[in-house]
């Protein structure tokens, strides 16, 4: 992917992937913020509880996960919802089914807001007090939102713990948690995820 040139369609997915996963949302004079529990604990001082994010949520949004047992994954899940209580649906929910080769398919009945999407996938890669030991853990999220699929990602290798990458199209943008700025990158689908998705029924 180069910088020097960017063409409409570029141009038209950049526009549509910060329409899907930019905030702060401005909705008359109110701005909203999601805030990730990492920018909470390096604050300086504890505020109120972020209110939920206002704005309108993605459709058919499920999560692929390879390598966690079920009750582990349900475990993270639970503690997930717990996390992000106060930014969540208050009738938020999950349902697991059983894929091949021990796989996990999570879906959202109740649609949240593509950030927390966002964070939900990259904490299932990174769950709270919880060891893969030399287990191999796969995770990516598919969400569907403006005609456009998306998928999210942690990229192999990854060096820090508050990043995904989003493919739309050909077009792949990382964003960390700290700022939620999606940026043009160079990345590669994990090979074990390709073979996940290459499973995967159409939405």
């Amino acid at each position: 992917m180069t910088a020097s040139h960017r063409s409409d369609t570029r141009f038209g997915r950049a526009v549509a992937l910060a329409a899907l996963v930019l905030c702060p949302v401005v909705l008359g004079l109110v701005v909203v913020f999601v805030v990730h529990p990492d920018a909470l604990r390096r604050a300086s001082t504890a505020g109120p509880p972020p209110a939920p994010l206002a704005v309108p949520p993605p459709s058919a949004e499920r999560v692929l996960v390879q390598g966690w047992k079920k009750g582990e994954l349900q475990k993270a899940l639970a503690d997930f919802a717990q996390l992000y209580a106060t930014q969540l649906p208050a009738d938020f929910a999950t349902a697991i089914a059983a894929g091949r080769d021990g796989a996990w398919r999570v879906t959202l009945p109740v649609p949240v807001a593509a950030p927390l999407f966002c964070f939900l996938v990259n904490y299932l890669q990174y769950p709270k007090d919880l060891d893969p030991g030399k287990r191999h853990i796969v995770v990516g999220g598919i969400l569907t939102a403006g005609g456009q699929d998306a998928l999210v990602y942690v990229p192999e290798g990854a060096r820090r713990y508050d990043l995904v990458h989003i493919r739309m199209g050909e077009g792949t943008f990382a964003m960390t948690f700290d700022d939620l700025e999606p940026r043009p990158a160079e990345s590669v689908v994990p090979e074990a995820l390709d073979r996940l998705l290459a499973r995967e029924p159409a939405s």
